[in-house]
């Protein structure tokens, strides 16, 4: 074998022998060394076939996980090797670990090695192995300090809650006893500037001071934004009831503590930092200037549904009312168990205006969520309260709170934040767009005919979307956060093999219908939508019933495409209220 032969021979297997290190079995590893070579480690020498076993068994014990090695540098000169690189890895305790490292290794005759220099930053090593693991994750650190020093104590479980939001449940150990709370966090990518949570943390604080029974606020944090609760046992859909005779005395336990929060002296919110409505079009607008500015300062392009309902909106405000009460807005949320509420939830949109909103809001609820019979829970509220509100009034807020979602959620749609849950916002937009466009339908005496299915035309690409509805199956998942976010991109998935399916014939029918408003049939659906936001923003009342007939149709052929990754909303629809 010639000199430069054995170099790089001695090159070849210095290299092989340093990533074999804590990498592979013991036997292997010793059997590229003489009996009695020699591995120095600074000030240290491991000797034999049995020293240099302990020393890879040793690095695999330290990083169970494998080490990751880069090279930095090779230098070969007759019998020696060095080699420059670094070792990345986790620790069995769950540390990262980074170093650099300068091995020299000398070799024998016969190609097998008799010694090693190895060379590194043995401190930090010493002090990385011997670490502990963060007690916390990085991204709840802050959080998790603030909530022991608030509290007074030591959490000792949590559970990161899978959500659009940060939300975790939380055990805290005070003085021998856990105290159980809740984490919400702030909206983040998706705050539309309506609300914070120090709001609702106002908020909380007068109902629980009036007796409502709310979560108690043990404090707000504001880096990182979050509201730190209670957390009580119970559940939060009506379908988990014993029966339909416990969802009922829940409605109507529901509607007494609405009437209770309607009696709250307005001045106790308003020293909260709420607004009453000084206005008869205030209190008949409640939020929605509010909303239409995140829709104006969001919009993208044409929209001529969401235009089409700010001016139905405007202009049919309800006249003679002036009642102003705390209002939930996003209301009939709440935890129960053994047949009662425990706690009311979610305050974050809450206002003072007309007690019509409330009714609005607790029958758009229903329509997601079955609380009940909302005719029942609207003539119990007059029962309590003695004030028997016009239906018609109720079907005004109820347009008017269900068009925050397309204002809010539009642009979403459009332009969706990689945070989100897009088939799910997706589905609110339709659905809540839909709701309303059906009261409309009664206000305006629109025909809602339901729209025909074509038949199935898969295209080319249909093989495609269906092997990524079978890799995406949440079922998959390893845990239930990794099942969140798989399940969230099933249903998009669902939600392209549908219109690959199905779409091309409902965009046809679409343009067919806009043809009928317009008197002449759009090329594309891009220009269907700009002119027919320009017919929207110069029609009169005379064009309502036409136009709400149109947009509910169109909003159902889409209902159909999301069909089989509606979830909990499937089959969901408004009810009547007179």
């Amino acid at each position: 074998m010639s000199g430069e032969d054995v170099t790089e021979r001695n090159r070849r297997l210095a290299i092989a022998v340093n990533a074999m290190t804590g990498m592979t079995d013991d036997a292997t590893f010793v059997s590229h060394f003489a009996e009695d070579a020699v591995w120095h480690l600074n000030r240290r020498s491991i000797h034999g076939h049995a020293g240099l076993a302990q020393i890879s068994a040793r690095a695999r014990e330290a990083f169970p996980g494998g080490i990751e090695r880069e090279i930095r540098s090779v230098v070969a000169e007759d019998d020696r090797v060095v080699i420059q690189h670094t070792n990345r890895a986790m620790t069995k305790d769950g540390v990262d670990y980074f170093n650099e490292y300068v091995k020299v290794f000398e070799f024998a005759p016969d190609g097998l090695i008799r010694a090693v220099w190895e060379y590194l930053d043995s401190r930090y090593a010493v002090e990385v192995l011997s670490a502990k693991p963060p007690r916390f994750p990085s991204e709840w650190q802050a959080a998790f300090d603030w909530v022991e020093q608030t509290i007074g104590g030591r959490i000792v479980h949590w559970e990161v809650q899978p959500r659009w939001r940060p939300a975790c449940f939380i055990d805290v150990e005070v003085d021998g006893a856990v105290v159980p709370l809740y984490w919400r966090g702030a909206r983040g990518a998706l705050d539309h500037g309506i609300s914070d949570l120090r709001y609702e943390y106002n908020v909380l604080q007068v109902l629980e001071a009036h007796g409502i029974p709310v979560p108690h606020i043990y404090g707000f944090c504001g880096e990182p934004e979050g509201l730190l609760l209670s957390r009580l046992p119970g559940r939060t859909e009506m379908v988990d009831a014993t029966d339909d005779r416990e969802r009922v005395a829940l409605l109507d336990e529901y509607v007494e503590f609405m009437a209770r929060m309607h009696t709250i002296p307005v001045s106790d919110f308003e020293a909260r930092g709420l607004r009453r409505p000084t206005t008869s079009d205030e209190l008949g607008l409640a939020d929605f200037d509010a909303w239409e500015r995140v829709y104006r300062a969001k919009k993208a392009g044409p929209a001529p549904m969401e235009e089409f309902g700010i001016r139905w909106i405007r202009r049919n405000m309800p006249p003679d009312r002036s009642k102003v009460c705390f209002v939930t807005a996003d209301c009939g949320q709440f935890l129960f168990e053994h047949g009662r509420i425990v706690a009311l939830l979610d305050f974050e949109f809450s206002f003072l205006g007309d007690p019509a909103a409330d009714l609005a809001g607790l029958r758009c609820r229903d329509a997601a969520h079955s609380l009940g019979d909302m005719r029942r829970a609207i003539a119990r509220y007059g029962e309590l309260t003695g004030d028997h509100i016009d239906p018609r009034v109720i079907d005004y807020h109820t347009v008017r709170f269900g068009w925050v979602n397309p204002l809010s959620l539009g642009w979403m749609c459009v332009d969706p934040p990689k945070e989100i849950n897009y088939v799910q916002y997706k589905a609110w937009y339709v659905l809540c767009s839909m709701w309303s466009l059906d009261v409309l339908a009664t206000l305006t005496g629109a025909t809602l005919d339901p729209v025909v299915v074509p038949d199935a035309a898969p295209s080319p690409r249909g093989p495609a979307y269906q092997l990524m509805v079978a890799a995406l199956d949440p079922d998959n998942a390893a845990d239930t956060s990794r099942a969140y976010e798989l399940g969230s991109l099933h249903r998009v998935a669902q939600y392209l093999e549908q219109s690959d399916l199905y779409g091309p014939a409902f965009e046809a029918d679409n343009l067919t219908e806009v043809a009928e408003i317009l008197g002449y049939r759009p090329a594309t659906w891009q220009q269907a939508e700009a002119e027919l936001e320009q017919f929207v923003l110069t029609a009169g009342p005379e064009h309502d019933a036409a136009l709400v007939r149109l947009f509910y149709r169109r909003l159902a052929r889409e209902a159909a495409l999301l069909h089989p990754a509606l979830g909990y909303l499937t089959g969901s629809r408004i009810q009547p209220i007179d």
